[in-house]
């Protein structure tokens, strides 16, 4: 015989109070949010300081001219910056104004 602990326990079949402020997601946040990181082994790679590693993992690595292309590019230029080549840094970036606001900011490093 089953027993529930207290008569104040909710049954199971009833839905869940959600409060007032609280958003419901929707199906194409929640597959947004679910999506594989596709910079994640170049990303550790970069954070535990396997620097060659992770300059041979940005070039397996063909993201193209999007978002996740300039991300690879940061941590590719950042990566150089981490094993002193700036001279590379410098030359490959340009300084005028079209370049991407993160490839600036890190040209500036």
């Amino acid at each position: 015989m089953l027993v529930r602990h207290s008569q104040r326990d909710p049954p199971f079949d009833r839905p869940r109070f959600t409060p007032a402020g609280a958003q419901q997601l929707s199906r194409s946040a929640l597959v947004k949010m679910a999506a594989p990181d596709q910079l994640y082994t170049l990303k550790n790679l970069f954070w535990v300081g396997n620097y060659q590693k992770a300059l041979n993992e940005a070039a397996t690595l063909h993201l193209g001219g999007t978002e996740l292309g300039t991300q690879r590019d940061v941590l590719v230029y950042r990566t150089y910056i981490a094993l002193k080549q700036y001279s590379v840094v410098l030359s490959e970036i340009p300084a005028d104004p079209s370049t991407s606001a993160p490839l600036q900011a890190v040209r500036l490093l």
